[in-house]
């Protein structure tokens, strides 16, 4: 087992005190051919667009949030979330503004961008079961790639900014945004599926943070939305 990457504390205890308490909904893209577990390669900025799953995934979505008026949608710049976004966007029942956030993308994963996970994790020393979750990746990435912590502080930033503007917002974003947003929050993030909605809002007994799955919240669905990919994808 290689030695991992240490990680500034600060991004690991990050206090949500400098998050604004306004509840907020979050969608992951739906899936492209990069992220189905027959062949998951690491997609980073790599510029990969939706596949017909994803495409019905992202509908199904859209079904789920279309009585939800928001005040705006903000996504990742990258295909596979702007279309995605674009898609909720159309299927609701009022217009509502898109906005475009360079701070959405996902994590920059340098030269492992297009790789298999598995062969990554071969070379990193980890067996095939240690990466069912490979956000357990994070803190051994290329010098060239985007850090944990500088990871961190961008989601951080763009979540104080864009929770700053009038509600509710609906961001559309990638894994790794999501992963690092459960974290500042102090969450676990259980829900790593692709397109599946979430709405987090802030919890006044516990003065932290609550997330769960904005289907059953909303439209008392049963099920979230998953489609072909499990929880190990990533991008």
């Amino acid at each position: 087992m290689p030695a991992e990457i240490e990680i500034d504390s600060y991004c690991l205890c990050l206090s949500d005190q400098s998050i604004p308490k306004k509840p907020f909904f979050f969608l992951r893209h739906g899936q492209t051919d990069w992220n189905r577990l027959d062949g998951l390669r690491l997609q980073g900025h790599q510029d990969t667009e939706l596949n017909d799953t994803g495409r019905l995934q992202a509908q199904k979505a859209a079904d789920l949030l279309r009585t939800v008026h928001f005040s705006a949608v903000y996504c990742s710049p990258l295909k596979r979330a702007r279309e995605t976004a674009q898609i909720v966007v159309d299927g609701g029942h009022v217009t509502m503004p898109l906005h475009v956030d360079d701070g959405l993308r996902e994590q920059y994963f340098g030269p492992w961008e297009g790789r298999y996970v598995h062969d990554i994790a071969r070379e990193l020393g980890f067996n095939r079961s240690a990466v069912s979750d490979i956000s357990v990746l994070a803190g051994y990435v290329p010098e060239s790639a985007e850090s944990e912590y500088a990871l961190t502080n961008r989601v951080r930033s763009t979540l104080q900014r864009i929770l700053a503007e009038p509600g509710p917002v609906l961001i559309v974003s990638h894994s790794g945004f999501l992963r690092v947003t459960c974290r500042i929050l102090g969450l676990e993030n259980r829900y790593r599926q692709n397109a599946t909605p979430l709405f987090f809002s802030p919890d006044s007994v516990a003065k932290g943070w609550t997330v769960e799955l904005a289907g059953m919240q909303y439209q008392k669905q049963s099920q979230p939305i998953i489609g072909e990919i499990g929880e190990v994808s990533l991008g």
